[in-house]
């Protein structure tokens, strides 16, 4: 069998955004095609985001991006996967935190292509909040993820991110790593 998403089609997986405590982490995606000829062709957009926060507390965090699984003999990513926690970029609104971004796993293919987008990033904490050991997240920056390619050839010449939050006071989130595996 065979996947194909044409331009202008969506998966999304995504969590809602929540005004308190944690928001929810968004859907998990498991793609098998399980032929020596199966094809995986995303053209549209698959989104597994976590929600974003959409006010201040102590404990309110945005929630974690899902994880992605994409198992077939070609893979063709001319669209835009992705994995990556709630965010909110420059926001005046004080105390919430990011969070993970989800993974993203590739594998057991003889063909990927990536002409398109695979995003798996840590998600942005607030400004105004002082950086204190304590349980709150409010202000803390999210980690990015892990994406995963194992093929035995593998072109791209599209974007690949695993970054943590750019924006938020305590800058303690890290950066995710992107692993090519040639087999």
């Amino acid at each position: 069998g065979n996947l194909t998403m044409y331009p202008g089609s969506l998966i999304n997986l995504s969590a809602v955004s929540c005004t308190s405590g944690a928001c929810g982490s968004a859907g998990n995606l498991n793609i098998s095609i399980k032929s020596n000829t199966g094809v995986v062709n995303i053209s549209g957009n698959v989104f597994l985001q976590g929600g974003v926060a959409t006010s201040g507390t102590a404990t309110h965090q945005h929630g974690k991006g899902g994880n992605l699984i994409l198992n077939a003999t070609f893979i063709y990513i001319n669209g835009s996967i992705d994995t990556s926690c709630g965010d909110r970029d420059s926001s005046t609104v004080s105390g919430f935190g990011g969070n993970f971004g989800g993974d993203i796993i590739i594998k057991n293919s003889s063909i990927v292509n990536i002409t398109g987008t695979l995003k798996a990033n840590g998600g942005d904490g607030s400004i105004n909040n002082n950086c204190d050991n304590s349980p709150n997240v409010r202000g803390r920056v999210g980690s990015g993820s892990h994406i995963n390619i194992t093929a035995n050839d593998i072109y791209v010449s599209g974007s690949i991110s695993a970054q943590s939050g750019d924006f938020g006071e305590c800058r303690d989130g890290r950066d995710g790593f992107v692993y090519i595996n040639y087999t």
